[in-house]
Parts: structure tokens; sequence; C-alpha cells
């Protein structure tokens, strides 16, 4: 039977926690410096908090796209440049016409991950109205509500094959 017991830190490990619209988050990681496990049945708290991490491989993102298939679009390639996400995907339009957009991840309020469009383009062709309504149509990207726990978004960071996220989980009990 546990009683009120303590300890100095606690970790939690996620993989392939698979979102409601499609997104898979490859890995979400959270530290607590302290943790207390009280009385049967189980309860347990982080008195101090947490802070964490996810993240979401690049590759994944182009999957959850191949399935939405926005605009017509197919054969999805995303990678990472800079701060910007690169998508590129290919449209029948008699012929196959490669779609270039760039989009940057913004952070709002806290809760919620959007994509921006900074640029579309096909052959030459300035294509940002076309593709803004299927970016609109994707927003949010994440929802921190859609975590098993509370936490906000504090920062969010683009590499070549993935985004991760920094997470901060407020002091929480369990069950509240």
């Amino acid at each position: 039977m546990v009683r009120n017991t303590t300890c100095g830190a606690i970790r939690l490990s996620l993989t392939d926690l698979r979102l409601p619209q499609g997104l898979r988050i490859h890995a979400v990681e959270v530290i607590a410096p302290a943790a207390e496990f009280l009385e049967a049945p189980l309860r347990w708290s982080l008195p101090q908090g947490a802070a964490g991490r996810a993240e979401v491989l690049l590759g994944d993102v182009a999957e959850m796209l191949e399935a939405r298939s926005p605009a017509g679009l197919r054969s999805f390639r995303v990678s990472g440049q800079g701060d910007r996400i690169v998508v590129e995907a290919l449209k029948l339009a008699l012929v196959h016409v490669r779609v270039r957009a760039e989009v940057l991840l913004e952070i709002h309020q806290g809760r919620e991950l959007r994509l921006r469009l900074v640029s579309a383009r096909a052959l030459g062709a300035n294509l940002a109205p076309f593709v803004q309504a299927s970016i609109e149509a994707m927003n949010p990207l994440f929802r921190a509500e859609s975590l098993p726990f509370p936490a906000t978004i504090s920062s969010v960071a683009v590499e070549a094959d993935r985004v991760v996220g920094r997470l901060e989980v407020p002091p929480v009990s369990y069950p509240e």
C-alpha cells in the first residue's frame, strides 16, 4: 500500500502519440523535479510542475498531408529550413506541377501551434491566395489540450527533419 511517498524526480515518456486530426507525435517527454505518491487508491502530484518536449517528425507531417490531400495535392515532401517548414507536393493540372510552400510555426496563447503561410509558388507563379485556404483548414496543427496532461507550449524550433516544442506543465494532482 502506498502511503505519502515522495521522490526527487519523475520522467514520463510517450512515443507515437496519434492526435485526433491524424498527426503523429514521435515522442513526448516530461521531467518533473519532484513527485508525490499519496495513499491508496493511488493519487500522485507534481507539486513543482514539470518541463517537457514534444517532437514531430516532418516525415509524419508529410504522411498526414498525404492522407488529407489538401487541394488535390499529393506526393508530399516536408523539410525544415532555418525557422521555416518547406512543403513540396505535386498538383495535376494537365501535367504534374511541383508546388512549393513555406510556412512558419506560431504559438497562439501557449495553447496552439499554428501554421502561417510565407509563400507558395509553382512555375514562378504566386499561389499563396489558393494555398491559404488549405493552410487555414489545417490550423491549428497542434493543440496542447490533445496531450494526456495539462501543458502550455513555450517555444518551438524547426530542425531539418523534425519540429521540437518545449512544454511547461503546471503543478498538478491526479486524480484531481
